[in-house]
């Protein structure tokens, strides 16, 4: 799992099948002090995730967990939001 913050929605009148249920969202990388780490991922929220423009959020880049959380095995689904970050400590 991963930490990001989401920069946007996509929007697109073309798209997978598997994908017109779902919000799509730009989240970029954050490294352990809240800075930009890496390119972008197109990312899409758990149903109980709210998640948008601005917020902190955990997401897995683990497709089978977000094939196994929103899609079947042949959907071409690659990173899921799990959760909204309320607050984050380092040491």
């Amino acid at each position: 799992m991963k930490i990001g913050r989401v920069k946007g929605n996509v929007v697109s009148s073309e798209k997978h099948p598997c994908f017109n249920k779902h919000r799509v969202l730009i989240v970029q990388p954050l490294d352990q002090y809240g800075n930009d780490d890496g390119v972008p991922v197109l990312s899409i929220p758990c149903d109980e995730t709210d998640a948008g423009p601005g917020d902190i959020v955990l997401y897995s880049q683990d497709g089978k967990s977000a094939q196994d959380l929103l899609g079947s095995k042949d959907d071409p689904l690659h990173s899921v939001i799990l959760g909204i970050v309320d607050k984050v400590t380092t040491r």
